[in-house]
């Protein structure tokens, strides 16, 4: 443990000494301070998105290249060999790095994070619910069976290809095959919720999109009501509305179950995507918790893009090592969008499908890196929740660098012995 927390310390003087830790932190304030008055934009959403997004995009950048550099420069001269020659396990020289590049990160992440609450006015954010539906699988199964019983070049496809690429594109393609409510004028509909989810006395809102008939922009007006209250709605369709409620004594009904629903006083017919669109809201606390909270999965996320950076430059040559770190960086960036674009399954040869398939782990893979899903929560207003705060921490920051730490002292007691 000593031999860790003086890696540790040297990794923070050598940054200090360099001045590169303290101009990234003065920078990182700096545009947290002065970017609303430079760039031309207003709302709580460009606050976020092009201050702390960007620092955090930042952070990733410089502390990901810095750490797969680093170590790749002293194995390359030689100055690793005499550190792993002291008594000192390679495995803690690479874990001393990574909590110290990450711990770096999180510091100037730390600080930024504070200027954005002392700039926030006061607001609060929601755990955000979704409603009772069937199960997912029941969908696809059903859209499945339905493709086959009334289409013959589906059932030719599913019999060359097999059924595994095509139930995949209707589980990702859930608003195709999934019902639309339609919420004609003078009609109403309602959604139900869990209660178990809900505490009394918490004031409850709702965020609905709604939309027009073949996709036109239409006025969107009536009453929406949960309980004893109700809030008149007048917007537009196509775009989501937050919609505050109150605070019901007791939001459940006597089966146990929130009833939220809207009566359509509109001239023109409405329709929506419960699955997709209707969401209940119930207060979550301070703006200042969730944002500890962001900041907590954010951290983690540093941690594991920088242990990556020391396994890489545990074996590779430091332009090697930092190009692969921008490359996954890039890729991983990109990923999700470019599935969005691939071709649907049918017709495709085995090549294809081995994409496809490379693609969609990829995709999933990408998801914290390409949405930066604290920030896309914290934009709106939505709770970072605790359960989801801990397996960030626990995965990201504990288990992935503890076994890269092993992987990357293997790597450098193997490129040591070479050299």
């Amino acid at each position: 443990m000593k031999a860790f927390w003086e890696i540790f310390r040297l990794e923070w003087r050598a940054a200090t000494r360099s001045k590169a830790l303290p101009a990234t932190a003065v920078a990182s304030l700096a545009w947290m301070i002065c970017a609303p008055w430079v760039l031309v934009g207003d709302g709580f959403e460009f606050s976020v998105r092009y201050t702390l997004g960007i620092v955090f995009a930042v952070l990733l950048i410089a502390l990901s290249a810095s750490a797969a550099g680093s170590v790749a420069k002293e194995r390359a001269g030689k100055r690793l060999q005499l550190t792993l020659a002291r008594p000192v396990r390679s495995f803690t020289v690479a874990l001393g790095r990574m909590a110290a590049f990450a711990s770096m990160g999180s510091a100037v992440l730390a600080a930024c994070a504070a200027v954005l609450w002392m700039r926030t006015p006061s607001r609060s954010c929601h755990h955000v619910i979704a409603p009772d539906m069937e199960p997912a699988e029941a969908v696809v199964d059903r859209a499945f069976a339905k493709y086959m019983a009334e289409s013959q070049a589906f059932r030719e496809s599913v019999e060359r290809d097999g059924e595994g690429p095509y139930r995949r594109y209707l589980a990702t393609h859930l608003g195709l095959v999934e019902d639309f409510q339609r919420i004609g004028p003078g009609s109403s509909t309602n959604w139900t919720f869990s209660a178990g989810s809900v505490s009394a006395g918490v004031p409850l809102g709702a965020e609905i999109r709604f939309m027009g008939m073949f996709g036109l922009h239409n006025d969107v007006r009536g009453v929406l009501r949960l309980g004893p209250l109700e809030s008149a709605v007048d917007a537009d369709s196509q775009r989501v509305l937050r919609i505050p409620l109150g605070t019901p004594a007791s939001p459940a009904g006597a089966d146990g179950k929130i009833r939220l629903e809207f009566a359509n006083a509109g001239a023109d017919a409405l329709m929506v995507s419960p699955r997709r669109d209707v969401r209940l809201l119930a207060d979550a606390g301070p703006f200042g918790m969730n944002l500890f909270r962001a900041w907590l999965q954010l951290s983690a996320l540093l941690a594991f893009v920088v242990s990556l950076g020391v396994f890489l430059g545990s074996f590779l040559g430091r332009s090697v090592a930092v190009f692969t770190m921008m490359s996954f960086l890039f890729i991983m960036t990109l990923s999700p969008e470019l599935m969005d674009e691939y071709p649907d399954p049918t017709g495709q040869d085995a090549l294809d499908r081995i994409c496809t398939r490379i693609s969609e782990l990829s995709a999933s893979a990408a998801s914290p890196f390409s949405s930066y899903r604290p920030i896309g929560l914290l934009v709106e207003d939505h709770c970072v929740e605790w359960p989801s705060t801990f397996r960030a921490v626990s995965v990201n920051a504990v288990l992935i660098p503890l076994l890269l730490s092993l992987l990357s002292g293997a790597a450098m007691r193997r490129t040591g012995a070479q050299d």
